[in-house]
């Protein structure tokens, strides 16, 4: 089940005493693929064109931070470009 607002459901351990779960700072290409409901291929022709917030490069992979992705969603600014991080 998704939320709207905050996004798919993540599945993090949650803590021992039912508290809610740890979430990483950083989403995957594919997890935001997942959000945007689009390929993970289009998730990295957007970095390209500069339409995505929040990229950080570690080595060869992307990751994107989870807040200002959740800020750039929450916006609705699909059409703003992102190349000033």
């Amino acid at each position: 089940m998704t939320d709207k607002r905050s996004g798919p459901a993540t599945t993090g351990a949650s803590t021992p005493g039912g508290g809610a779960s740890t979430v990483s700072p950083l989403m995957t290409a594919d997890e935001l693929a997942g959000w945007l409901h689009c390929s993970r291929r289009a998730v990295y022709d957007r970095v390209y064109r500069g339409q995505l917030p929040g990229m950080v490069r570690v080595g060869r992979r992307l990751y994107f931070l989870r807040e200002r992705v959740l800020a750039f969603l929450r916006e609705g600014s699909d059409q703003r470009s992102w190349r000033g991080r």
